[in-house]
């Protein structure tokens, strides 16, 4: 069994391990804590490595990676050999040239390529994980709850190193890169506007941590650099994620066929509703909870023609399969003459005579129009999803505007958008994202000076207390 003591480079030494001093600012024990952050190969595992494998554990790790690979995989190569289907047929090899095919298998191959080498990279750590869930912790990621494993955590620190941690010590460590986030949103907008898009906070998230570290002048070169190139590259990244949310789209129209046309939060409306006595799986489970909720909201309305007029098409796509099916099992039974004698034995049903087929015919017509025809939202009530939605998510401010449904369309409306908005906006989002960057230069030494001047727990408890924030000062 493996030994306790593995887990020892936790925190790495007294300063990053001492308990918070509330007193003091960010800036005091800002390298202290991006050290913690710091990821290393091995046995050597920090406090967030553990709470990035409590929400993506090896198993789903792997199949993720498994699943992004064959999708791109099969996305790409499905295009490329229908484009140069013409060569195939003459027994050629197709070339590679300057066209949207060629781009396509390309830009996939460096995407598989990618996927591949990151999980080799960070195999190792993975394992080292799995092995600290379940030796040291002695639990796994599916019977217990992370607030159990943080109990733990803080009687191992106690027992090798003698040091005193607080559960909110650990929140705070856990959402600090959020936190420092959620500032800029609020104190520079224009650096998320046109668009906050989920590329653009990927890229915020790797430049947040060197505001303070490096010297201004040097991340004011680097960003200029990171921004040409991307703008270069941003054809390329942009069919990327065409790529990337097409197969995204046929992947789940499988179980929804509108499921591009269905609602979502925006990206950032998770940093802005969280609140700081909870995790961010915590708060993601509570948004997930509710948008269903949402999504009642608007299905439920009147004169919503859409939901009509979908339904009928659904409606008639499952009568063809019915007919279809129907037709297939005629012409068995017909062809075989014992099967055919047996399934049109008559039987007596309510006094009258009719057969073992004709009566599967009719369930299996009533069974299909049940299915494809979803009474849920004719039959639910507008105002109690919302009500549902603000018990959920702590918006209880809300209550008083219920009944005025036009107000409340256009409040929700701010963050929860159709997800062909949220593909589109992402798609074309490579093409804004390097002007964002140059805004950001420009504000850098502000950012630094709010970062370094900010209380360390006054500020924390201003953003994250424990009262979310109001959907209306979104």
């Amino acid at each position: 069994m493996i030994s306790r003591n593995r887990i020892n480079n936790l925190l790495r030494n007294d300063i990053e391990a001492s308990t918070f001093d509330h007193s003091m600012n960010i800036g005091r024990y800002l390298t202290a804590i991006r050290n913690l952050k710091k990821k290393y190969l091995g046995n050597e595992i920090t406090l967030l490595d553990i709470y990035q494998y409590y929400r993506i554990p090896l198993s789903m790790y792997t199949s993720r990676k498994m699943r992004n690979v064959f999708v791109i995989a099969s996305l790409c190569l499905t295009v490329y050999i229908t484009s140069n289907m013409d060569t195939l047929r003459n027994n050629s090899i197709p070339r590679l040239g300057l066209n949207f095919s060629s781009a396509t298998l390309i830009i996939g191959g460096v995407f598989v390529g990618k996927e591949i080498i990151s999980y080799v990279l960070n195999l190792k750590k993975t394992m080292s994980m799995f092995y600290i869930y379940r030796y040291i912790l002695k639990s796994d990621t599916e019977s217990t709850k992370f607030r159990d494993i943080v109990d733990q955590i803080i009687k191992l620190e106690k027992e090798t190193h003698g040091r005193d941690l607080r559960e909110r010590d650990i929140r705070f460590i856990i959402n600090y890169e959020k936190f420092l986030l959620l500032m800029m949103m609020r104190r520079f907008p224009s650096i998320f506007h046109p668009m906050c898009s989920r590329f653009m906070l990927y890229i915020m998230h790797l430049y947040i941590n060197k505001v303070g570290v490096h010297e201004v002048d040097e991340l004011h070169d680097e960003i200029r650099v990171v921004a040409f190139i991307m703008l270069v590259l941003s054809p390329v990244i942009s069919i990327f994620f065409m790529l990337y949310y097409v197969a995204k789209i046929i992947e789940n129209s499988q179980n929804c066929i509108f499921y591009s046309f269905r609602r979502e939060h925006r990206t950032s409306f998770k940093y802005f509703i969280t609140k700081g006595n909870e995790y961010p799986h915590e708060t993601r489970m509570r948004i997930q909870r509710g948008a269903k909720y949402l999504e009642e909201f608007f299905q439920v309305k009147r004169g919503n023609y859409l939901v009509g007029i979908c339904s009928a098409i659904s409606f008639f796509l499952s009568c063809l399969i019915f007919l279809t099916t129907c037709l297939m099992i005629k012409t068995v039974l017909t062809s075989n003459s014992t099967l055919n004698s047996v399934f049109r034995e008559n039987i007596r049903i309510f006094g009258r005579k009719t057969s073992i087929v004709h009566l599967s015919y009719f369930i299996g017509g009533i069974s299909f129009c049940l299915k494809c025809l979803n009474f849920r939202y004719a039959t639910a009530n507008r105002r109690k999803a919302f009500v549902k939605w603000c018990e959920i998510m702590d918006q209880k401010e809300l209550l008083k505007y219920s009944r005025n449904r036009r107000y409340l369309e256009r409040v929700i409306t701010r963050f929860f958008v159709p997800r062909i908005y949220l593909f589109v906006l992402e798609i074309i989002s490579p093409f804004v994202v390097p002007f964002q960057l140059l805004r950001f230069r420009n504000e850098l030494r502000n950012i630094e000076l709010m970062f370094q001047s900010a209380g360390n727990y006054r500020e924390y408890n201003r953003f994250f207390r424990n009262k979310r924030a109001s959907v209306l000062d979104l």
